[in-house]
């Protein structure tokens, strides 16, 4: 591995719920943030850029990784030949940015 390669690492998380995190009334989809961040609202644009993740899940794992019961703020930061990004904000200033492979990678 060369000096500017990184690796990847993935996280396995057991769902255990914090009580106090609204799952489901406070994550948007993944197609309400392609939407309103992509502007156009295609209906082209949003299956070029959709990956089918679950983005109640996604925000919840996010959250109990940086220990938080906090429902994020989700916004959809680029998308790439392999994979779309996905940016989670937390009133303290912690960003996460998720990769998350896209349907059409090998």
């Amino acid at each position: 591995m060369t000096g500017t390669q990184q690796k990847a690492v993935s996280i396995i998380i057991p769902f255990i719920p914090f009580p106090d995190f609204q799952l489901d009334t406070a994550v948007p989809s993944e197609e309400e943030i392609l939407w309103r961040d992509l502007r156009n609202g295609g209906l082209g644009t949003l299956e070029l850029f959709s990956t089918g993740v679950n983005m109640n899940a996604l925000a919840y794992a996010v959250s109990q990784a940086l220990s938080t019961s906090e429902v994020p703020t989700i916004g959809f930061e680029d998308s790439g030949g392999y994979n779309t990004l996905y940016k989670f904000g937390f009133q303290d200033g912690k960003k996460v940015i998720a990769r998350i492979p896209s349907k059409r990678s090998p």
